[in-house]
C-alpha cells in the first residue's frame, strides 16, 4: 500500500498536475479564440469594461448577482463550499510541501489551524449543499442528480486528509485514508479541465479570457495596419 501511496505523490501527481495545466491552457485558449470571433458580432463583449466582464463572469456562478435575494442561503453555502474547495488544496501546508517536491516551486501556506478549520467547513457544507438542492425544486428541476450529489463525491479528499492529519487510528487505518485521500486528489486535479467540479473559477477566467480575445482582435488589425504603412513609408 506505501508503494501506491508514493506512486500517487510522485509520478501520479506529475502526470496529474501536468495533464491539469494543459487542459487549463486549452479552455483559456479557446475562450480567447472565440472572443476574437465575437468582435464581429452586433453586440460583442469587448464592448464592456473589465469590471463589467468579471460581473458577468460571477454573476454566472452565482457568486453575486439577483440569486442572492431569490435564494440567500443557497447562495451562501455554495459560494463558501467552492471557495473552500478550492483554497484548501492550494494552501494546507502539506499540500505546499508537495508541490513543491513534485513540480519544483510552491508559495506560502495557511497556519494548520486555520487549514483545519477551512477543511471541515468544506465538509459540513457538502452534505448541507445536497440538502439544499434537493428542497429546491427550481435548483433540482434543472440539474441531473449526478450534477447535485457532486458536492458528496468531491468532499471524499477532505474528509481522508482531515483523518489523516487530526484522527487517532490505527496503521492499516491511516494507510487506507492516506491512499483514497492521494488518488482521489488527483483524480479531481485531472477532472478540473475536463468537468464541472471547478466552474467557480473556470467560468470567470474564460469569461476574462474571452473578453481579452476580443479586445486583442479589436485593436490587432488597426495595429497591424499602422505598422504595415509605417514601414510602407520609410
Amino acid at each position: 500500500m506505501e508503494a501506491w501511496i508514493a506512486f500517487g505523490r510522485g509520478p501520479l501527481f506529475r502526470l496529474s498536475f501536468t495533464l491539469m495545466l494543459l487542459g487549463l491552457a486549452r479552455i483559456f485558449v479557446l475562450a480567447f479564440i472565440e472572443g476574437m470571433k465575437q468582435v464581429r458580432q452586433p453586440v460583442a463583449i469587448h464592448e464592456m469594461s473589465t469590471v463589467g466582464v468579471w460581473r458577468t463572469a460571477l454573476e454566472q456562478v452565482g457568486i453575486i448577482g439577483k440569486l442572492w435575494w431569490w435564494r440567500p442561503l443557497h447562495s451562501l453555502v455554495a459560494t463558501l463550499f467552492h471557495v473552500g474547495f478550492i483554497v484548501a488544496p492550494l494552501f494546507v501546508a502539506a499540500h505546499v510541501i508537495q508541490w513543491r517536491k513534485g513540480v519544483g516551486f510552491s508559495w506560502w501556506e495557511l497556519p494548520q489551524g486555520a487549514a483545519d478549520r477551512l477543511t471541515l467547513l468544506v465538509i459540513v457544507l457538502a452534505p448541507l449543499l445536497v440538502l439544499i438542492r434537493g428542497f429546491s425544486r427550481k435548483e433540482s428541476s434543472g440539474m441531473s442528480r449526478q450534477a447535485a450529489l457532486r458536492p458528496l463525491l468531491l468532499v471524499i479528499p477532505f474528509i481522508t486528509g482531515y483523518i489523516c492529519v487530526n484522527g487517532v487510528i490505527s496503521p492499516d487505518a491511516y494507510y487506507t485514508s492516506m491512499l483514497i485521500h492521494v488518488w482521489a486528489g488527483n483524480i479531481l486535479m485531472l477532472a478540473i479541465p475536463f468537468t464541472t467540479v471547478a466552474d467557480c473559477i473556470l467560468k470567470p477566467m474564460s469569461e476574462v479570457s474571452s473578453a481579452a480575445g476580443s479586445k486583442f482582435a479589436l485593436h490587432a488589425e488597426p495595429l497591424w495596419a499602422t505598422l504595415i504603412g509605417t514601414g510602407g513609408s520609410k
